[in-house]
């Protein structure tokens, strides 16, 4: 399933096959108190367990992210907590504790995206 939160600017599409989800979006940023990006997702209830490889970030801008985010819900301003791989910051974590509230982050710069982005 696919979803966008507030404004995404251009169309994206998503894919899974052979076990790998491809995903093409856009948008304005995940942080502050409400997000506006494109995402697939699948539902998940109670505890589980979340692996992931990022191929590749295409460097649309130096904090463009690719990664995993667990979610509250799909609606903007949801708490979640996510990490992220970036073509010129690195990787971050980021978390949001409350419906609404403000993002929180740490970032480890000296960590490079894989290449063909």
């Amino acid at each position: 399933m696919t979803a966008d939160l507030g404004t995404v600017g251009q169309t994206g599409s998503a894919s899974y096959g052979d076990g790998t989800f491809t995903l093409a979006g856009s948008g304005a940023d995940i942080e502050g108190a409400a997000d506006a990006f494109r995402f697939a997702y699948q539902m998940a209830g109670g505890a589980c367990e979340l692996r992931a490889r990022v191929m590749s970030v295409q460097n649309s801008d130096p904090w463009a992210k690719a990664g995993v985010m667990i979610r509250e819900s799909p609606v903007a301003g949801a708490r979640n907590a996510a990490l992220f791989i970036t073509p010129g910051n690195g990787v971050e974590f980021q978390w949001r504790t409350s419906t609404g509230g403000t993002t929180s982050s740490t970032v480890v710069g000296s960590v490079s995206p894989p290449p063909g982005g």
